[in-house]
């Protein structure tokens, strides 16, 4: 009986870490979709091409689900953006 009882405690102990890791290390991967929750951005930072920096009012981002690239378009008719996310920084004030 005691034997079941320590195996129990041993794999929920696991369980319980394993989660909290888990927990932990998705706010290192930065702004991407875990677990269905969305992020509202208000600005974005998008670096042109020829490393011009374009700032504007979000209206709508997408983030792609097997790559790291990033729609963003903006607010007042300024225009839509695709590029890796590498050359974007979206930010609330």
């Amino acid at each position: 009986m005691k034997t079941t009882t320590k195996k129990t405690k041993k794999l929920l102990t696991i369980v319980l870490t394993g989660g909290a890791l888990l927990l932990t290390l998705t706010g290192c991967v930065g702004n991407k979709d875990i677990l269905g929750t969305e992020y509202t951005f208000a600005k974005a930072q998008i670096r042109l091409p020829d490393g011009t920096i374009k700032n504007c009012d979000v209206d709508t981002w997408s983030r792609m689900e097997h790559n790291d690239n990033i729609r963003v378009t903006c607010k007042n008719n300024a225009g839509t953006y695709y590029t890796g996310s590498q050359n974007i920084v979206l930010y609330n004030n």
